[in-house]
């Protein structure tokens, strides 16, 4: 992918670095102060991981305590000494064309698309959660997943007039905190190249888009120096680790002329598809909010699909399954909707809130918050759930708050709360005390046919 190849025993931006490669030659910082710690890397699909791979060390208080390189397959594993404490390892396949600063390095730190907002070369990142303790050794694997949509637009039949054709699309994020936080949407426009009657963009890579709908617009520029632009509206977004092929075909009847598209997955991932109808008598909001994977087998509980943590899957028939989908992100100290004054506040998290480029998520209704909890109130599944979501790069769930109470998550549109904690029970919600937030969607899993 044309990345840097950069030294190990260089890379050392954070503070107190005591990573250890794998090689004796490589000297280690205070390695009596630490403890053994294996790090390897595993793909979340079949795609391989492409390195060098960076690896970052974070403590609960979010300070980079060393950095370390994979720099190929065959090495693939790193040994680093690390106090005991817990920790939060993150990992980054970021090819030379991305901005990058290593200074001050921290969840927040900003991964940047290259100008103009797309690539030709994906990145990728993980997390992996690990609490070094006294034992003798100990090992980790980081989970890699792509962060961006695979995205391939051809445009058939145009007319022999056209010398030139670009393509825009709205809006994609332009960046990701290491953390996994998308920021700065703006519509990005591609360049595209003509064979015959048929231009295409090869394959991009951008950040999942924003909106609930992904609009492209096709710039014609024809011989005689004269211009003309035609849309097309996709009514979802487009989400990372997901390949999209979009075919128009140009019309040039007597009417304005159109353009058409169709949408097929690749091999990154599970192929997202969502039915939708547009034009002037088609009711767009009907089919808005409706969204549809195939798949090649039904997800179950505890699987990640597209990127997205399935927390509960219930099989609707043999072909079909309703699956709830998890927030990564938890909020902390979030009021209930029934204090007059910050119900506002409240709602404002749930509306604003995107997975990459998921939008329209929700508090769980009472019924599934007491799914959660029957599910998920023993500790061994909770310990399960808890890896899967850490190793997708989220927020884990908890039974107790730090003053060692039960935790509460809102639940009931904000009026109602419920805990992971045996015995739990759906409650009233407070107006004066404060809860912990996680939000659900509602997707429905088809097999491909």
């Amino acid at each position: 992918m044309g990345a840097v190849m950069l030294s190990a025993v260089a890379f050392c931006s954070c503070e107190n670095p005591n990573f250890m490669l794998d090689d004796e030659d490589v000297p280690t910082t205070n390695p009596s102060n630490g403890k053994s710690v294996k790090v390897s890397l595993r793909s979340a699909s079949t795609a391989p991981i492409e390195y060098p791979v960076r690896i970052y060390a974070f403590d609960e208080n979010n300070i980079c305590r060393g950095s370390a390189i994979i720099a190929d397959e065959a090495e693939n594993t790193t040994t680093i000494k690390l106090p005991k404490g817990t920790y939060r390892m993150t990992a980054i396949s970021l090819p030379d064309t991305y901005p990058f600063s290593e200074s001050n390095i921290s969840p927040s730190s900003v991964l940047q698309m290259p100008e103009g907002g797309y690539a030709r070369s994906p990145f990728s990142t993980g997390n992996a959660d690990i609490t070094v303790s006294s034992s003798a050794s100990q090992s980790v694997s980081i989970r890699m997943g792509y962060r961006q949509a695979a995205v391939n637009v051809t445009l058939l039949n145009t007319p022999a007039n056209v010398t030139g054709m670009d393509i825009s699309l709205s809006t994609p994020y332009r960046t990701m905190s290491i953390g996994g936080s998308y920021g700065e949407a703006k519509s990005v426009t591609i360049p595209s190249v003509k064979s015959g009657d048929t231009w295409e963009t090869g394959t991009f890579y951008i950040m999942p888009t924003q909106q609930s709908q992904t609009v492209l617009t096709m710039h014609l520029t024809l011989a005689d120096g004269s211009s003309e632009s035609y849309s097309y509206t996709y009514n979802a977004t487009l989400n990372a680790g997901t390949p999209y092929v979009f075919t128009g075909k140009y019309d040039g009847g007597v009417s304005n002329a159109d353009i058409t598209a169709s949408i097929q997955g690749g091999e990154w991932g599970t192929p997202v598809v969502t039915d939708f109808s547009f034009g002037p008598g088609a009711d767009e909001d009907t089919e808005k909010n409706s969204t549809t994977w195939y798949v090649a087998s039904l997800p179950e509980a505890g699987d990640v699909v597209n990127g997205h943590v399935v927390i509960a899957s219930s099989e609707t028939s043999s072909a079909e399954a309703e699956l709830l989908l998890l927030s990564l992100e938890e909020w902390n100290n979030v009021y209930s909707v029934e204090n007059e004054e910050k119900a506002a506040e409240t709602t404002s998290i749930v509306n604003n809130y995107a997975e990459d480029g998921l939008r329209e998520w929700r508090m769980p209704t009472e019924a599934e918050a007491k799914q959660l909890h029957d599910m998920y109130c023993d500790d061994t599944a909770l310990a399960s759930i808890n890896t899967t979501i850490a190793n997708a790069g989220g927020v884990k769930l908890a039974k107790k708050k730090s003053n060692d109470d039960n935790k509460r998550y809102l639940c009931g549109e904000g009026r109602s709360t419920f805990t992971f904690a045996i015995n739990g029970n759906i409650n009233s919600a407070g107006r004066t005390v404060t809860y912990s937030l996680r939000l659900v969607k509602s997707i429905k899993a088809v097999l491909k046919q």
